[in-house]
């Protein structure tokens, strides 16, 4: 279901630090050469970071037709929803997701459709938030009164507050996540614990 346009402008002003973006982009040593599809590119802002740095064949695609009219026109990016991606199977080389699965109502089915756009030995890069002391202590900040004072605070519980059920559930679901790609057969490649999210990196198998 689509956002709406005040949740759209609110997820716009949060989680703008390109430094912590750029780091985890990094993380991930995405060959250059890669044909390269973010899902959930919101207003393009990875997109920005990934042409900065060097990557040329890139693609996004968002959910929000609000949030793509941001997107670089040097950028391919078009409207559609990850439960059904227009992409040809087996033609992208890295499929990118960064806090996207947060905000689905299911993982399985999203999950399946990067398996199929995904080349034998593709990459899928995966950053998400989880459960920890650090994010249960920011929660509480977001949902204080300094909601009241404070734009991040306020912006971010604007973000938070249509999706708070969705989050939980995720959160109680990275576990069953990452079991899920094992049985597709998704070789994990790393698997790292930042303090308010993951970084998680798979390989399609070959054949």
């Amino acid at each position: 279901m689509p956002r709406n346009i005040r949740l759209e402008d609110a997820y716009s002003k949060v989680r703008r630090n390109l430094g912590r973006r750029v780091n985890s982009i990094k993380e991930f040593r995405i060959p250059s050469t890669d044909v390269i599809l973010e899902i959930g590119c919101g207003d393009g802002l990875n997109l920005k970071v990934f042409y900065s740095i060097g990557y040329r064949n890139i693609l996004g695609l968002d959910l929000s037709f609000f949030l793509l009219r941001h997107v670089s026109p040097e950028t391919p990016s078009f409207c559609a929803t990850a439960f059904s991606l227009p992409v040809k199977s087996e033609s992208i080389d890295t499929v990118y997701m960064d806090s996207v699965f947060c905000d689905l109502t299911d993982f399985h089915k999203p999950v399946n459709e990067v398996y199929r756009v995904l080349k034998p030995g593709g990459l899928f890069c995966s950053c998400e938030p989880r459960r920890s002391f650090v994010r249960s202590a920011f929660d509480l900040l977001t949902f204080s009164f300094l909601s009241n004072i404070v734009n991040f605070f306020k912006y971010r519980r604007q973000e938070y507050e249509e999706d708070w059920e969705l989050l939980q559930e995720w959160l109680n679901s990275t576990g069953k996540f990452r079991a899920y790609l094992q049985e597709l057969n998704f070789d994990e490649v790393f698997f790292k614990k930042g303090l308010l999210g993951f970084w998680l990196k798979a390989r399609k198998p070959y054949s």
